[in-house]
């Protein structure tokens, strides 16, 4: 269940196993700026001064989220389990894949991230500090991995030069399961 080591792969950094709580908590704190301003006011002790062990709380997240990315929600497969994985840094984002299916795909480059940087320049607003913490999916630890939240904040980040320090949490789904996200899972069988 966790390993650590460190170098240029995901795979050989710290993965604690968490519950879908902690993920869509930090999916609902990306998305949060999508919500209609009076929710946003009626909700945020949601996102700032979260009890991930309060059902009522937790369901409230989960609806509120469903509003926003239901449709992404609804295709991530239900056999994924969740990780926190301590540290993304710049040497892992190789392994990174752009969602795929909705207006980044290029057959020419398969959804890489540093290819799809190139062809898509997204400037950087804030630091990486600073951000939500970015949720991937794939299928074994040792990736490729799908960007399914932080997509546009990964591509502006790679699309910086020269880029500020990368050492930030990650959630990570794994799952041996089809996702109609993951770029190389093919769309038919």
């Amino acid at each position: 269940m966790h390993q650590m080591q460190t170098n240029g792969s995901l795979g050989q950094q710290f993965w604690e196993k968490v519950t879908p709580h902690h993920v869509y908590h930090a999916f609902l704190k990306g998305e949060f700026a999508r919500l209609s301003e009076p929710i946003r006011l009626t909700e945020k002790t949601l996102i700032e001064k979260p009890d991930l062990s309060d059902a009522e709380q937790n369901s409230k997240r989960f609806a509120l989220l469903v509003q926003i990315r239901g449709p992404l929600l609804q295709w991530i497969p239900c056999s994924t389990e969740w990780y926190l994985v301590k540290s993304l840094e710049e040497t892992h984002l190789h392994q990174l894949l752009v969602i795929a299916r909705c207006g980044w795909d290029s057959p020419s480059d398969r959804n890489e991230l540093f290819s799809v940087a190139m062809r898509k320049l997204i400037t950087l607003h804030t630091n990486p500090n600073d951000w939500a913490t970015p949720i991937l999916w794939g299928h074994t630890k040792e990736g490729p991995f799908t960007i399914l939240e932080g997509n546009n904040r990964l591509v502006a980040y790679t699309s910086t030069n020269p880029r500020p320090k990368l050492s930030i949490p990650v959630y990570i789904g794994l799952s041996r399961d089809y996702c109609v996200w993951h770029y190389l899972d093919p769309i038919c069988s």
